[in-house]
């Protein structure tokens, strides 16, 4: 079910500038791109986004595993949650962040 206030937009992190935006939801998503960390300073340099929500995961088996909190820190956010450990496909495990500006 859809709220009438929350726009889903489909798109590029590069394509989206101007805007403001509550939570960038990026959760199951990075571990697959290889180019992650340029996409997310893309996004955030270009837009005022107040929370970032992404998971951590094991390379492998994933493709990719990023360091959020180094990438993250550089352009001003700070970690402000952080879940326990859970399993994930392939007997690996994640963790969810979230990241304050």
């Amino acid at each position: 079910m859809k709220h009438p206030f929350i726009k889903f937009k489909k798109g590029s992190f590069v394509n989206v500038k101007g805007r403001r935006i509550s939570f960038l939801i990026c959760v199951n998503v990075l571990h697959s791109v290889k180019n992650a960390e340029s996409n997310l300073k893309a996004i955030i340099k270009n837009n005022d986004i107040a929370y970032l929500v992404v998971d951590k995961v094991q390379s492998p088996p994933y493709q990719y595993s990023h360091e959020f909190n180094s990438i993250f820190e550089n352009l001003g956010y700070h970690l402000y949650k952080e879940s326990q450990r859970f399993e994930a496909a392939y007997g690996s495990s994640r963790k969810v962040l979230i990241y304050k500006k």
